[in-house]
């Protein structure tokens, strides 16, 4: 369980972020429109740490757990309460399946949807930063890429500022086991994204693109037929037509949920490996959210309790209930108090 533990740990670790790193006044995108990628980008770096904090939190629950079907099992050999000696038994019984079920879902369920998250959403948020890197230093003469509230020029830094206090940093960021809702992403796709608005030119502030990085014909991006297809930008949410000075195209990452191949292929696997991060539930086997329905429960109470293999028509939580209470997390818990407070020479 120890090398188990610390190989996981050491793969939560190795958990990271994948982030790259104008002073004219110019036509660029406008503040609104930048902002909700860097929005995004930051989000995604939050879900990395969302990733890691369930890891570790079921590193601790299975460790916790296992000490305490030890603990039980050194109460259990040294009491000499009768009265209490079927409970003890099955809350023995019920940690021993609560620590080897923990163990289960943190080398499988848990560290897959970790490793699958933190993948897909570290390859995005580096996508859109490394775009939001080169935009914010790209300007020739009087034409900037990155502009802000005043569409004049944002100059070149470590962390951008935009609109509605929407920050993300353009330097790698270490990946720490904080908590977040993943609530960057509803039923259909991501909610914080840009959306193709009627107009082509909504997400800038002038029709003919004078950001040299969004201006495909041959002037800039096509020159000398550099490019044998539309450019597209920031992980394609943005794609300029390569043949003439045509309108920007802007991917909608609202529904991407029905999306599995073409332009928005990377956001639906970003938006499904979020999905499962997102329902992977660190509370599964915690005694502290346990009921009467709890499957690890009743089977000690059917085999030490009542005796029996199957139940034969028993409602087996309210046989629970009978012995632990109609809250038995609550009940179990204090019962846990006290085999804690229980010391001997063998507890140690």
């Amino acid at each position: 369980m120890k090398r188990m533990r610390a190989e996981l740990l050491g793969a939560a670790v190795l958990i990271t972020n994948l982030l790259a790193e104008a002073n004219h006044p110019g036509h660029g995108l406008n503040q609104a429109a930048w902002s909700k990628i860097c929005t995004l980008a930051t989000d995604l770096g939050k879900a990395s740490n969302e990733a890691m904090r369930k890891v570790t939190t079921l590193v601790s629950l299975a460790d916790r757990l296992e000490q305490t079907q030890l603990k039980w099992g050194i109460f259990v050999a040294n009491s000499d309460d009768v009265g209490s000696a079927t409970k003890t038994r099955i809350l023995q019984t019920y940690f021993k399946r609560k620590a080897a079920a923990a163990a289960a879902q943190l080398g499988g369920e848990a560290i897959t949807a970790a490793l699958k998250a933190t993948h897909a959403v570290s390859y995005g948020q580096g996508c859109l930063t490394d775009f939001l890197a080169i935009a914010v230093q790209t300007a020739s003469g009087d034409k900037s890429c990155i502009l802000d509230n005043s569409g004049s020029p944002v100059a070149a830094a470590k962390t951008l500022t935009g609109a509605q206090r929407a920050t993300c940093s353009l330097e790698l960021t270490e990946v720490t086991p904080t908590q977040y809702d993943l609530n960057l992403i509803d039923a259909n796709g991501f909610k914080n994204a840009l959306r193709q608005r009627s107009g082509s030119t909504t997400h800038q502030t002038h029709d003919s693109k004078q950001c040299p990085l969004l201006t495909a014909h041959t002037a800039w991006l096509a020159q000398a037929g550099a490019l044998t297809a539309d450019s597209e930008l920031a992980l394609s949410t943005i794609r300029v037509g390569r043949s003439n000075n045509s309108a920007l195209t802007i991917t909608d990452l609202h529904d991407v949920n029905t999306q599995r191949s073409g332009t928005k292929a990377s956001w639906y696997k970003m938006f499904t490996a979020l999905g499962g991060l997102k329902e992977l539930n660190t509370n599964q086997n915690d005694n502290n959210t346990i009921t009467g329905d709890d499957p690890d429960l009743q089977a000690p109470v059917l085999a030490i309790a009542l005796r029996q293999e199957k139940p034969k028509g028993k409602d087996m939580k309210k046989e629970v209930e009978k012995l632990f209470s109609t809250n038995p997390a609550e009940k179990v818990n204090k019962l846990l108090q006290t085999v804690y407070s229980k010391k001997s020479d063998n507890t140690h």
